[in-house]
């Protein structure tokens, strides 16, 4: 069981007044910030009952009784976390009360076994980037307005049946988001469901639950293309004078730095000047790791890019980092503007630099397997998406045919 915070008091309500000016006593858990409150059902003068330990001061011979049984209920619970501790169960002020009830266990609820599983990635940062939390924060947040809908806070692991699962795949695609106005297409509702999957995996390896209700799923594939600029693009990008605007040219640079190093936003704008390092033959190499998967990347900086860097000498040693700070909301917005005035009919976001520099990789006919290493990407499956846009890579091959061909 991982590490969690713990704290066990007894309390007084003291908006509730009962007879002799005696107030009810509650023992209050408090576990992971997360607050709950039991009530004992005995009640005490305040001016007797000492907050710190939790204790009556001065005891008559029935205080005296109250006192034991605060102590025996605070035995209580702690067994109880032991309890659900040795059973690989999450420790949870709900368990706790239930159990302490003497209630019937329902089967451990989803959203909490779901913020164990969240608490257990942020413990472990090595394994874990930032990148892939925020996806299972957002999809954990996704399944509560789900479950909402049909009336329930929560669920039951052993609950959530296919018939659930089929809800809240139709909920995401069907359902207009707060922020953007329109339901997830599918390939991001797809992210949320291989999440929850996932958890229930978890679930499934803690022996929390017996079978797994993903067994026999199967996902709606959906073929994504590969957006990505051509290097005339690139260039006439790089070449117009953004009618002047720094902030504009600001953001083009962070664009470019990323077509010619595929790094993503969130890798690119944290990039500080000892993620840069150069080697015996003047080669400036990018050394760093992957937010979103962890990996070791070592990328070489091409000519463009090194410019780049150069220009922002003074930044870097101002602010220790290799790029103006723009949030990715604010460079996706200026990338579509910028893009209106350069002419370029894709509409730019900044992902669709890293796009473009694995298709110039591939145009100059650098291996697919080198291309991975450079886009650090887990597996060649992903590089290999990239193989049809680069349509310029067949017809040079093509030429090279036909030349032997003469």
């Amino acid at each position: 069981m991982d590490a969690y915070s713990f704290s066990l008091k007894f309390v007084l309500d003291l908006r509730t007044v009962k007879s002799g000016n005696q107030r009810p006593i509650y023992a209050r858990l408090i576990i992971n910030r997360e607050k709950i409150e039991i009530a004992l059902h005995e009640c005490v003068n305040p001016d007797k009952f000492d907050s710190k330990i939790g204790r009556i001061v001065k005891p008559n011979k029935y205080e005296n009784y109250l006192n034991e049984r605060l102590t025996t209920i605070e035995n209580k619970i702690n067994l109880i976390r032991w309890d659900l501790e040795k059973e690989g169960l999450p420790v949870t002020g709900k368990a706790i009360k239930q159990r302490y009830l003497g209630k019937k266990a329902e089967g451990n609820r989803l959203l909490e076994f779901f913020e164990v599983v969240i608490a257990e990635m942020v413990a472990k940062p090595q394994e874990y980037g930032q990148h892939s939390i925020r996806h299972y924060a957002q999809c954990r947040d996704k399944l509560k307005l789900y479950l909402s809908t049909i009336k329930s806070e929560d669920i039951a692991l052993d609950k959530f049946t296919r018939r659930q699962i089929d809800g809240f795949e139709l909920y995401m695609l069907t359902t207009p988001s707060k922020v953007t106005s329109k339901p997830l297409c599918r390939n991001s509702a797809n992210t949320a469901m291989k999440k929850l999957k996932s958890v229930f995996n978890n679930a499934l390896r803690k022996e929390l639950i017996l079978r797994n209700p993903f067994f026999g799923f199967k996902l709606v594939g959906v073929k994504s293309t590969k957006v990505a600029l051509s290097y005339e693009e690139i260039l006439a990008l790089s070449t117009h004078d953004l009618g002047g605007n720094e902030s504009l040219k600001k953001v083009r640079d962070i664009f470019l730095f990323s077509c010619f190093t595929g790094l993503r936003y969130g890798d690119a704008i944290s990039l500080r000047k000892e993620d840069v390092q150069e080697d015996r033959n003047g080669r400036f190499w990018i050394i760093s790791k992957q937010q979103k998967t962890g990996n070791a990347i070592h990328i070489p900086m091409l000519a463009p890019g090194k410019a780049i860097y150069d220009k922002y000498e003074t930044n870097r040693n101002i602010t220790g980092f290799i790029l103006p700070s723009f949030s990715n909301q604010k460079i996706n917005a200026y990338l579509k503007h910028i893009g209106n005035m350069v002419g370029i009919k894709t509409p730019l976001t900044h992902h669709i630099g890293r796009h473009s520099y694995a298709v110039l990789l591939m145009n100059s006919g650098v291996d697919y397997k080198l291309v991975s290493e450079m886009m650090g990407h887990y597996s060649i499956r992903s590089t290999e998406a990239y193989g049809k846009v680069t349509q310029k890579l067949l017809a040079t091959t093509a030429d090279k045919v036909e030349a032997e061909l003469k």
